[in-house]
Parts: structure tokens; sequence; C-alpha cells
């Protein structure tokens, strides 16, 4: 493998125990974590975690925006666990016409790595619901999620493996933000393949 570049996407309300497990164990790996977000220029790029446990927030920032992503330079990408995912849902936007949706940027992007076999692309958690959005370009992959979105993924079309982590060809996919050692390793395993 020649390319260490793995891009990690984030929004606020990311999950600390999955990114931050994520992002050490690319580094120890000897690969580039590249921290991707909508709009870095927004709060100058700070992504803020989600409080969870009484914990203090955390902060990471963004190294791109998502039209600065030229998906050839990466090996692969990785949406971590939490709800954070929903926020690149947002930016669905109203036409003027019936309602009809627009295609952003970020669904864009996202939908483009989706559509290559170039890349590897890890999936866990709630990050599965931007799969359901973008059901078109993995059609009926099996793959795994958290518990209270199995019947969102498998509505969308996914065949739901009851498993910590499973894979559907370059389609990596974790339960649960607290397995998110075991997803990223079993992630870099399939980089090296």
């Amino acid at each position: 493998m020649l390319c260490k570049k793995i891009g990690v996407f984030i929004e606020d309300e990311w999950v600390a125990v999955s990114f931050n497990t994520i992002i050490s164990a690319l580094k120890e790996a000897g690969l580039v974590p590249v921290v991707i977000t909508t709009n870095r220029e927004w709060g100058d790029g700070m992504k803020k975690s989600f409080p969870y446990d009484n914990e203090p927030a955390q902060y990471l920032k963004a190294d791109l925006s998502v039209n600065e992503v030229i998906i050839s330079d990466y090996a692969g990408f990785v949406f971590g666990g939490g709800y954070w995912v929903d926020r690149l849902r947002w930016w669905f936007k109203k036409k003027g016409q019936n309602g009809k949706l627009e295609i952003p940027e970020p669904i864009a992007l996202v939908s483009s790595i989706l559509e290559s076999d170039k890349h590897k692309v890890g999936v866990i958690c709630h990050s599965m619901w931007l799969l359901c959005s973008l059901k078109d370009k993995v059609k009926a992959k099996n793959v795994t999620c958290a518990y209270n979105i199995i019947d969102d993924v498998t509505n969308a079309g996914f065949n739901y493996v009851d498993t910590d982590v499973h894979i559907d060809g370059n389609l990596i996919t974790g339960r649960m933000s607290a397995n998110s050692d075991v997803f990223i390793k079993e992630y870099i395993n399939q980089l090296k393949k």
C-alpha cells in the first residue's frame, strides 16, 4: 500500500471513545489520518465531542473541508461512531420545485467514495445512517450497525449481520462505538490486502 492517508470524517458531537481509538490506531499503524469536516472555516475547524458520562468536552481540529478532498489521494475513509453523522445529512437542500432534493457537497463526496472500489470504507455504529441515505451506492451489502438502527438499515435494503465487525468487499462495518478497537483493527488489516 503506497498511499497512507485515511480520511476520517467528523462533525460536532463526535464520540471520543470511537474517534480517539480510531485515530490512535491509524497513527500506530503508520497511517496518516486526515480529519475532514463539512466546513473547517466554522469555529476554526474545531469540532466538539459529545459529552458522555460527565467527561469534559474534547476538541478535534479538522484538516480539510469536504470540498478540498481529492479522493484519489487516499487509501480509504472512516466514519466513526455516534450521532454526529446525521449532521452530514442536514446538507440536503430543497430546490425550488416540488421538494426535489439537490445533492450537496458532503453527500456528493461520500457518494463518490462509495462508488469507488479502490478505497476501503469503514463505517461504525450510527454512521450507517449516512449509507441508508445513499443506499443506491452500496446495493444490498451485508453490514452490521448499532442495535437501535437495525430497522433503518434493513428498511434501506441492507442485510443485517449480527456481529461486532463485518466485511463485505471494500466496506468494513462495526456495531457500536464501544467496539471501535476491534473495528479499526480489522479495517487496518483489510487495508493491507
